[in-house]
């Protein structure tokens, strides 16, 4: 009788433990569900093989290989943060790095906390930069368990955020380094036999942008007035009827150089945080009348627009490819290098025409067809004595190739011919309520490493 009792007791024992795990298990569902709710974030199984975070591989710019930084800002606080991006979710670094997944990585503490820009976490070093990326990789790996970082609001759909400038630019420096671009415009104003003025070949040419009016991708662009020399040799005040766009990349400077103390070319990389897509948009007619002596102006000044991701020298270190042979060989001592490597960058530049809802291609051109190196364009900055500091961006300068350019002045030969756009329109300037994108992406054995995009619309212009 003792004995049955005995089993009776833990069968019943048994079932109420049994019953409070039940309760407990459907309460914590009811927990998680709330929380996505809540959140208005559900995450779906992930099948890429690769991230917890699910995305097609192949399709997206941003697998886990890749761990681009930016700034974003939700819309409950709208308060501006660092953040990573992997597939089409936002990942908040402020929130990680004050639960302690980056503790002890990094000498530097408190590289996201409050920041409001990616500074503070460059200021950190190359060697930080790496473990950040590696921790992060670990961290959303194809085993990691996200109830806690559902939990922590860390994760935010790409779809719900808005993004700012990646860093506070201090110095924009543009360069004119491809020879397909500057053959192009020499010939269209100078003639095919001077094409290329005599010191373009001896030192990477470039000019001091304004960094004030740096914008990130998706900010309204307004048409800019100034002065503009007509036809008939008068001179106007008016809205530029020539705004253009060029298609680029620039470099982020991540580690500064002291003032006095040029940067040795095969050290030069080294201060390179990683890159991001320009458009330093252009009015053509203000450039031609002010260019000279001093070069552009207000035709340039009006705003450059920059993606707001920074994809890292680290990421992109599968897509280096070699420098075509460069001829001639600059005779300075100092821009001559031992290396010569670049990126294999694509990018396609669309035009969404106010008429239209859709963006039409209009082309297709690549980094790697540059004529001076990035290295050389560090090398030729500094060899003044000018310093490099964190956060400073080092354009390229229009990127064109042999077959296909990068500003609608080489597509329309400088307004004389009318470009087609997708099927029923055709320009030869950008009108008002056009939308310029740059899409950039680097490709090899099914691996994708994108920007995402870099793209601006005009607005009309006012006249003071």
């Amino acid at each position: 009788m003792a004995i049955e009792f005995l089993k009776l007791s833990i069968i019943s024992s048994a079932i109420t433990a049994l019953t409070f795990y039940l309760i407990g298990l459907i309460i914590y569902c009811e927990d998680i569900e709330k929380l996505a709710t809540n959140n208005s974030l559900i995450i779906p199984k992930s099948t890429n093989g690769e991230s917890v975070i699910p995305y097609n591989k192949g399709e997206t710019d941003f697998p886990i290989q890749n761990i681009p930084f930016g700034i974003f800002s939700d819309q409950g606080t709208q308060r501006k943060r660092p953040c990573t991006r992997i597939g089409g979710y936002v990942i908040d670094l402020e929130i990680l790095e004050q639960n302690n997944y980056f503790l002890g990585l990094c000498t530097q503490s408190n590289m996201f906390a409050g920041a409001t820009t990616l500074n503070p976490f460059l200021q950190s070093g190359p060697n930080c930069w790496h473990l950040i990326r590696i921790t992060l990789i670990k961290l959303f790996s194809p085993q990691a368990e996200l109830t806690n970082l559902l939990r922590l609001n860390v994760i935010h759909n790409f779809e719900s955020v808005s993004m700012s400038l990646p860093v506070y630019t201090r110095s924009f420096t543009d360069f004119y380094s491809s020879r397909y671009h500057a053959v192009n415009v020499g010939t269209l104003f100078r003639g095919p036999q001077n094409a290329l003025n005599p010191n373009w070949e001896e030192m990477p040419i470039a000019y001091n942008g304004r960094a004030s009016s740096l914008v990130v991708s998706g900010t309204g662009v307004r048409r800019p007035n100034g002065q503009v020399k007509g036809t008939d040799g008068q001179v106007q005040y008016k809205a530029s009827e020539k705004l253009d766009f060029e298609v680029e990349i620039a470099a982020v400077i991540g580690k500064a150089s002291e003032i006095g103390m040029p940067v040795k070319i095969k050290e030069a990389m080294e201060h390179v945080f990683g890159f991001v897509m320009l458009n330093d948009w252009s009015a053509r007619d203000i450039q031609q009348w002010e260019y000279v002596p001093l070069g552009p102006f207000n035709s340039k000044n009006f705003a450059t627009t920059i993606s707001p991701w920074i994809v890292t020298i680290e990421a992109l270190q599968p897509f280096m490819v070699e420098m075509e042979s460069q001829q001639p060989v600059p005779f300075a001592s100092y821009l001559k290098q031992s290396f010569s490597h670049t990126f294999d960058i694509n990018l396609k530049v669309y035009l969404k025409p106010h008429q239209s809802h859709q963006p039409a291609l209009l082309s297709t051109v690549n980094y790697r067809d540059l004529h001076w190196s990035l290295a050389q364009q560090l090398a030729h900055l500094t060899v003044s004595g000018a310093n490099l500091e964190i956060g400073d961006l080092i354009g390229s300068g229009t990127i064109s190739g042999a077959e296909q350019v990068g500003s609608m002045l080489e597509m329309s030969k400088n307004g004389g011919i009318a470009v087609k756009v997708g099927e029923d329109v055709e320009r030869k300037w950008i009108e008002d309520g056009d939308q310029v994108v740059i899409k950039g992406y680097s490709e090899k054995q099914g691996l994708r490493i994108g920007f995402g995009e870099c793209s601006g619309q005009i607005i009309q212009s006012l006249l003071i």
